[in-house]
């Protein structure tokens, strides 16, 4: 017996496969008594049916699909053998083909479930395509995941599969016909991501995921799905020819609401692992709703060209709108079906699952989920109540859809909300005084408290979902007068009067209010609200001192105050406040040290504080953090290597320990943490050689070893470290042109060749790889002029540029030294300057004084060479960093101070470092008489 509320195109596409003639019966026997469930499925047979023009153009020779779909398929009954499998009972059927319990009868006896392909296959084909997937599909071994057998074909031409016989149901109707609440259906849902993640690691994409294909079984009392199917989409996905089209055009029609946007190409091509992900989004839409992003009945009405171009361009309402949309009876069964109110499950839908479910549905698969894992991730998160990382596009991927659609409308409505939400905080607010003055009306007092609760759910939304979508659109300043009535209404409330539930609610509310200050960047607002957070939620764990749900939220209200306090410059103020963020993930862990989430905190708090002290030349103390983070990323991924991104957080943190090392000077040790960075990048691109991600972290990491390479003269290596790095972000900005972080990468690396061809003796080759970078570098400056690093690798062309033309002895060296000045001056100018700013700085005003020198000008020499020691003066002491290093130790050689230089070429030979050119000897020209 079907459930006679949403699954209308379930039953539609099964009574599709059946010969006309069968129809009733099997409707009869699906829809039970309800006959406005049968109507509409018939009336969807009555829609595909009004194709018939559409069909009539088949070419000749090639009968129509509505016509094959309805001939009937002789050959194969109960008991008939196909290859080593007897046929014992016909267990399912649908668009595809036939589904029959058979047992094998050697080399093993077992039950198994054999799908028999309809006609209109090309049999070698399909077989052929899955024995070339045989090898990766007996690879997977996963709890959730049925295990593919066999194929081979029958006597009448017909493919078949052989598959783990699974004895369950869809997991749609399993979770309707248990009634259970949302968390639970998230829970199902993170395992059947987890079976994909584990294919989609093995190199095997499914390509046709829906409620059909993930079957949940019950093992003692516990659900357990099961994702089957896996190998067939593709085997029987071929290349789309006059012959295969209509019989592709037969499956389209089944089932398109699951279909990916470039499945709906029809090109058979350029399908990767991201199709599975946009699936898996419909699959949880449909958990959520109840009902699938787009209305089978509408895609079926609209004829293929139109179902294309609605699955390829047009967004699916939210899942808290498609419930809204819903009639009020059918609302509540959906919510029934849930175990909860309506009104309670369009609360929960709207806000993080609308975004993790719309970030899975993108049109542009950039855009989706990385991996399967990253949206199981996301939902545990949600559980769990932590920030998701689902979050709006960009500003102008948004803008172009609000002014394509719903500008107006949205403008309206936020304004309205604005309105009706700062009138009910005023009024509220008075409601509640008048409330304390009055403490002998009860009734009163009542309605306050119901007034204040319902401002404050108003002021959670305009906090919440109107803020994420203001910000897409770069207006939130529009919440500026409701960010400020909030703070008047919060700063009447005293904690020691609030109830758990008010206090957690305004400590989170303050901390958005923090939020948005911060995105405006006004900071001392900011700092209030995030102050005023943290004293409501330190109350709540005074109370509760062994909640581990009231120490994260403390936690996020210090670490954001940490954060606001390092970005006012009050270090002392924001390392306390990080510390204390770190010691709630210490207290976290301790209350319950399994749970992943609370590892996590531990981990950011380690590294924030690290990152912190590295900044500020706290060196022992920032590898120290690093370290403690390190361990903890490394428990954690012990304990499940199947979490990629976890292996990748491993990974990174090699990088910043590589950081760290080179500004100590430790060339050795720096190199060795990129090494390892890198194996383990290169393991992780094994396993998903399609996550660009990771190929770009391994892109960088290769890149930081050229320039370790280079700097301790091992031009050979520098050279190879560079090749790889320059394929692979060569093969990324193939992929997206428009990806401007990856253009700029690979231009980075473009920057890197004229060096290794310098330090091998080809000046002319150095030389010309120079001239072809510097323009393209330029022109990507142009675009982004605030961007400090680009402008620095601008600078940086210039001063190679002079240095290679005074080697040359060309006139115009003098020209480019001046053009590297004024563009490293500048940098320093602006303020907030990096030690790679300053060396590159005092570099120019190197080689500015040398080319001065070169013609004859010694006291604008001297002033160039005086004006790079300030500068390194200006830095740490202490400094062990090569990049300030080595243009200070040219600088005083060329001033003449011997000792000054021998020292810091000394201790420059002690890293490993070998310089470019030759060290200059003392000048006793520019001897320093002070």
């Amino acid at each position: 017996m079907y459930d006679s509320h949403g699954h209308e195109e379930r039953i539609f596409a099964e009574a599709l496969a059946l010969p006309s003639g069968e129809r009733p019966r099997f409707l009869a026997e699906a829809c039970g008594g309800d006959a406005d469930l049968r109507q509409r499925v018939e009336s969807l047979l009555e829609a595909l049916d009004s194709l018939g023009g559409f069909m009539a153009d088949s070419p000749a020779g090639h009968p129509a699909p509505a016509a094959r779909a309805v001939t009937p398929v002789a050959g194969e009954t109960r008991g008939t053998k196909i290859g080593h499998y007897k046929l014992l009972q016909k267990i399912g059927e649908g668009g595809c083909g036939v589904v029959w319990m058979a047992e094998q009868e050697e080399p093993v006896r077992r039950r198994v479930a054999l799908k028999i392909i309809k006609l209109g296959m090309d049999t070698r084909e399909v077989v052929a395509r899955f024995e070339a997937e045989r090898q990766a599909l007996a690879m997977m071994d996963h709890n959730n995941i049925a295990k593919v057998f066999d194929a081979g074909a029958t006597e009448a031409g017909r493919p078949y599969f052989v598959m783990e016989l699974v004895r369950g149901i869809r997991i749609t109707n399993y979770c309707d016909e248990n009634n259970l609440p949302t968390a639970a259906r998230l829970e199902l849902f993170t395992q059947v991501c987890h079976a994909v993640q584990h294919a989609h690691q093995k190199g095997v994409i499914h390509r046709d995921l829906k409620p059909s294909n993930i079957l949940i079984t019950v093992h003692d009392g516990e659900p357990v799905p099961k994702v089957i199917d896996f190998g067939i989409a593709k085997a029987t996905q071929g290349r789309l020819t006059d012959r295969t089209l209509f019989t592709a055009f037969e499956q389209f029609i089944g089932t398109p609401v699951y279909m990916s946007p470039e499945q709906a190409e029809l090109s058979g091509v350029d399908i990767d692992t991201r199709s599975d992900i946009y699936s898996l989004g419909v699959l949880l839409y449909e958990l959520l709703t109840g009902r699938p992003p787009f209305d089978p009945k509408s895609l079926v009405q609209a004829g293929i060209d139109e179902i294309r171009r609605i699955i390829r361009e047009v967004d699916p309402p939210r899942p808290s709108t498609r419930l809204a949309t819903l009639t009020d009876a059918d609302r509540a069964t959906v919510a029934r079906l849930r175990h909860t109110a309506p009104a309670r499950l369009t609360t929960v839908l709207r806000g993080d699952l609308d975004w993790i479910v719309m970030k899975a549905l993108e049109k542009n698969r950039t855009r989706r989920y990385d991996t399967a894992d990253s949206l199981a991730l996301d939902l545990v998160r949600y559980l769990h109540n932590e920030p998701v990382t689902a979050r709006p596009p960009s500003r102008v991927y948004c803008f172009g859809k609000l002014v394509r659609r719903h500008q107006v409308l949205f403008g309206a409505a936020a304004a309205v909300g604005l309105a009706l939400v700062a009138g009910t905080v005023i009024s509220t607010w008075q409601a509640v005084r008048a409330a304390r003055a009055e403490q002998a009306a009860a009734l009163e007092r009542n309605r306050a408290v119901k007034e204040r609760a319902r401002a404050e759910e108003m002021l959670a939304f305009m906090l919440g979902d109107l803020r994420t979508q203001l910000a897409k659109v770069g207006r939130l300043d529009v919440l500026d007068s409701v960010g400020e009535q909030a703070m008047a209404y919060f700063a009447s409330q005293d904690p020691q009067d609030l109830s758990d539930t008010a206090l957690a609610r305004l400590a989170k509310a303050l901390m958005q209010i923090g939020e948005v200050r911060m995105s405006q960047a006004r900071y001392a607002e900011a700092d209030a609200a995030f102050a005023e957070a943290y004293r409501r939620a330190a109350a709540l764990v005074a109370r509760h001192p062994r909640d581990g749900a009231m120490l994260f939220e403390r936690g996020q209200a210090e670490y954001w105050n940490g954060f606001v306090r390092w970005k006012r410059g009050e270090l002392a103020a924001a390392t306390d406040w990080l510390a204390r963020y770190r010691d709630t993930g210490i207290a976290l862990v301790a209350l319950d040290s399994a749970r992943p989430d609370w590892q996590r905190e531990l981990a950011y708090g380690h590294h924030n504080l690290a990152v912190l002290d590295k900044e500020h030349g706290r060196f022992t103390e920032a590898r120290a953090g690093f370290l403690a983070e390190l361990a903890t990323l490394e428990k954690m991924s012990a304990a499940n290597r199947d979490d990629l991104e976890l292996r990748f957080n491993v990974a990174d943190i090699h990088s910043w320990l590589g950081g760290l090392a080179m500004q100590q000077g430790d060339l050795a040790e720096a190199l060795a943490q990129y090494v390892t960075q890198t194996t383990q990048l290169e393991q992780l691109t094994r396993q998903e050689p399609k996550t660009a991600r990771w190929r770009f972290k391994l892109a960088d990491a290769l890149l930081f070893q050229t320039d370790i390479l280079l700097a301790t003269g091992r031009s050979g290596g520098a050279r190879d470290r560079l090749g790889a790095a320059r394929q692979l972000l060569d093969e990324l900005a193939a992929l997206d042109p428009a990806n401007r972080r990856w253009e700029t990468a690979r231009l980075h690396a473009g920057l890197f060749a004229p060096l290794v061809a310098w330090q091998q003796g080809d000046l002319p080759e150095a030389t010309r790889l120079l001239g072809e970078v510097r323009p393209q570098l330029e022109k990507l400056a142009a675009m982004v002029p605030a961007d400090r690093v680009i402008a620095n690798w601008v600078t940086k062309t210039w001063r190679m540029e002079a240095q290679l033309r005074l080697a040359a002895g060309r006139p115009d060296a003098a020209g480019a030294a001046i053009q590297a000045v004024g563009l490293a001056e500048k940098i320093i100018g602006e303020g907030l300057a990096s030690d790679a700013d300053a060396g590159e700085c005092m570099q120019t005003l190197v080689v500015a004084g040398e080319t001065a020198a070169a013609a004859g000008d010694l006291a604008t020499a001297q002033r160039h060479w005086q004006r790079a020691l300030t500068l390194f003066a200006e830095r740490a002491p202490g400094t062990r960093d090569w990049r300030l290093l080595e243009p200070a130790a040219r600088a005083a050689a060329r001033l003449g101070r011997a000792s000054q230089a021998n020292g810091i070429i000394a201790q420059l030979k002690s890293f490993g470092y070998i310089p470019l050119e030759p060290w200059p000897a003392a000048d006793p020209r520019g001897a320093d008489q002070h």
